[in-house]
């Protein structure tokens, strides 16, 4: 598999995907970029990662610290539409001293930067045309090819910080799970083609696709996946970096007709304390909770909130590792399992054996790396994760963790 396997992607390579549809949007552009506008530009940027003539058509390692913008989302796509592997690391959180770690031990072909710090080593600066952003193209060639199924690097957010390790992400593992999440989240029907990729058939009831809010970093697994879904199923996605407390974002989000909207607990614990009643967002009618769960209170008192404001709230649950959804809660069965984890995704199997539990699916990770030569290896996972966690299995195959 390669990029054009991706379903986010489709609307490169499938001619006039999604064509006049709002794709993407930030806080600095009044309008939204559609689909046949960003399928261009990202076309356009996709040409520098790729080798020129002379070169070996050895595949490229992109490491990129992006800004929640729409520069940051068009450098990431180009990066994928290259064929590309993409490392991300999140430009609030990664010091420069550990991000010079992980290029010297990844030893990238490529850097995108959201400030002008120069990576040590065999690294020269690379003219291009995004705003904000800083290209770095290393002059050497690396000490190891990367194996043709690697498409994504996350680094482990559990690790200390000192610590290099990344999961290693296939494009089947990231295909299967946008269309596995889009499908449990009610907005189509998933199946697998004959080519062993992925498509979704919509649900065509929908008055158009949908537009959401995505507050996250595009560097965590949860907000890229929210990136991801999006662009597979034909919607918009807005993206900020500003705070959810700033009520200019609200303002905005609105006046973009966004009618979804995706957060961690702590967003949502700033909200069910505002009080959802306060919010003046009619059309703002989904709410995905990810990244995290809240007390049982909380949660029953957002639901309560959600359900008078006539939306829907679906909970999701995942891990790096796992690309990241591996269970979501539907909506319809609030409150009964309001502590469940829900259901898990299409094709994915799980048990628990002593205080362990045990997932198998086609989203699991490849394996761990600490340097470039792991970026060569194969699928040592072989679809199974195991992960010291308590939990059970109901009698309806809900997923509940914490439980002895």
């Amino acid at each position: 598999m390669d990029a054009s396997s991706l379903p986010f992607l489709r609307f490169l390579f499938g001619p006039g995907a999604h064509a006049g549809l709002a794709a993407l949007c930030d806080d600095r552009q009044e309008r939204w970029l559609r689909y046949d506008a960003l399928s261009l530009q990202v076309t356009e940027l996709a040409q520098i990662f790729r080798p020129s003539a002379p070169e070996p058509a050895a595949r490229r390692l992109v490491l990129c610290m992006l800004s929640r913008t729409s520069a940051g989302v068009r450098a990431y796509l180009a990066a994928c539409a290259s064929d590309s592997a993409v490392f991300l690391l999140d430009p609030d959180v990664v010091a420069a001293r550990q991000m010079q770690a992980f290029v010297s031990a990844y030893e990238p072909d490529w850097v995108v930067l959201t400030s002008p710090w120069r990576p040590l080593g065999p690294y020269a600066p690379f003219s291009w045309p995004l705003e904000g952003l800083y290209l770095w193209r290393r002059v050497t060639a690396p000490s190891h090819a990367l194996h043709e199924d690697l498409f994504l690097l996350f680094p482990l957010p559990t690790a200390p910080a000192e610590a290099v390790t990344s999961a290693r992400l296939s494009y089947k593992a990231v295909a299967h799970n946008v269309m596995a999440s889009l499908e449990a989240l009610e907005q189509g029907k998933m199946v697998e083609d004959k080519d062993g990729g992925y498509q979704l058939f919509l649900d065509q009831s929908a008055r158009r696709p949908p537009r959401m809010l995505c507050p996250l970093p595009l560097a965590s697994s949860y907000g890229l996946s929210l990136l991801h879904m999006m662009l597979s199923c034909g919607g918009g996605i807005f993206v900020s970096e500003r705070s959810l407390k700033d009520r200019q974002l609200c303002t905005q989000a609105r006046a973009r007709d966004v009618d979804w909207f995706a957060g961690a607990p702590y967003h949502y614990d700033y909200l069910t304390r505002a009080g959802l009643e306060n919010l003046a967002w009619p059309a703002l009618k989904m709410y995905l909770l990810g990244g995290g769960t809240l007390p049982r209170a909380r949660l029953e008192s957002l639901w309560r909130q959600i359900k008078a404001r006539d939306g829907a709230f679906f909970t999701l649950y995942g891990l790096v590792e796992a690309a990241p959804r591996i269970a979501c809660l539907p909506v319809h069965r609030f409150p009964e399992k309001i502590m469940s984890r829900g259901l898990l995704l299409r094709d994915g199997q799980g048990k628990f054996e002593k205080d362990r539990f045990c997932y198998q699916g086609p989203n699991v990770m490849m394996g761990y790396a600490n340097s470039r030569a792991d970026l060569a290896e194969g699928d040592m996972q072989k679809g199974v994760l195991v992960v010291e966690e308590k939990g059970l299995f109901d009698e309806d195959r809900f997923l509940f963790l914490g439980y002895p």
